[in-house]
């Protein structure tokens, strides 16, 4: 059987799994599954120590990995560069590679050459070849499509000739486009967030340079800041680096308030603080009140 052609719908690796658990010698009679299955739990032609992470690649960028081995806490901190963790069944984790998760791994500096030689390294396989193909175009197209801020609330949307040709030919984003200039096509800044939305819809990622608009100024002190503990502190530290943008991610009851608080503190402009119940409003107030220096004014 080739491996590097095989394609098994990882619900049937958790059936298989399920199976197998309850019934060892149950194997024979799950097909493709159960001897895919196989090959993470029993492994017959070299000891489980030696397996790895398992790590089986499908052409539609599915990644089915062990959880067990030793190596895969190292493993998953790479594989969630550049793929999104979709299922859980002990020992088996399931990613899946899309368009955004490149994009997004791109814009962290990771190159197509770098994703496919970490796949590889892990890999009981070879890579499939349109899985490669796929990474090589969606990870080409971060940088390609820049916006900028233009004059008299515009935005002036750049990029080389190719990628500008392929937006003209998109109705859904013509649509809104107010100008078609030499130097790019101009938009409305109120479409800012459907121009993106649809560009990316249309598998076009766009790198926003138009900035923000900048908040009056608002003097505060953060009464607390030795009690932000290290993960907040560098949430903080990585949210200011270059230009303040990005998304802070960390579970819930971690403290994104405070790093929220801290980030204000840092900038000392007017923030608009967006939440989707008025118990989170009034959480924000609170904090606010009890640890800087704003008033209830």
């Amino acid at each position: 059987m080739c491996l590097s052609s095989l394609e098994v719908p990882p619900v049937y690796l958790f059936r298989a799994y399920a199976i197998l658990k309850t019934e060892p010698q149950a194997g024979p009679r799950l097909g493709t599954a159960g001897l895919c299955y196989s090959l993470f739990a029993r492994a017959p032609q070299k000891g489980r120590d030696d397996m790895g992470i398992g790590l089986y690649v499908q052409n539609d960028g599915t990644l089915v990995v062990r959880t067990d081995a030793p190596e895969y806490p190292e493993a998953r901190r790479q594989l969630v560069t550049f793929a999104e963790l979709v299922q859980r069944l002990d020992p088996i984790h399931v990613y899946q590679i899309r368009p955004l998760s490149l994009w997004q791994a791109a814009s962290a500096g990771w190159t197509a050459r770098a994703v496919m030689q970490c796949l590889r390294s892990w890999a009981e396989h070879p890579l499939p070849y349109a899985l490669q193909q796929m990474i090589v175009t969606e990870m080409a197209k971060w940088g390609r499509l820049h916006l900028h801020q233009g004059g008299r609330g515009r935005l002036l949307l750049r990029g080389d000739e190719s990628a500008l040709q392929a937006v003209r030919n998109m109705p859904e984003v013509m649509r809104l486009c107010k100008a078609d200039r030499m130097d790019g096509l101009q938009f409305a800044s109120k479409d800012r967030a459907d121009v993106k939305r649809r560009l990316a819809s249309a598998g076009f990622p766009v790198i926003d340079q138009a900035g923000y608009q900048v908040g009056q100024p608002l003097p505060c002190t953060w009464n607390d800041s030795g009690r932000l503990r290290g993960y907040q502190q560098e949430a903080v530290q990585r949210f200011l680096a270059g230009e303040p943008s990005g998304v802070v991610v960390l579970p819930c009851g971690s403290g994104k308030t405070w790093v929220g608080i801290a980030v204000l503190c840092a900038l000392q402009v007017e923030t608009l603080v967006l939440v989707p119940t008025e118990t989170a409003a009034r959480q924000w107030q609170r904090e606010l009140l009890a640890h800087t220096t704003l008033s209830a004014q």
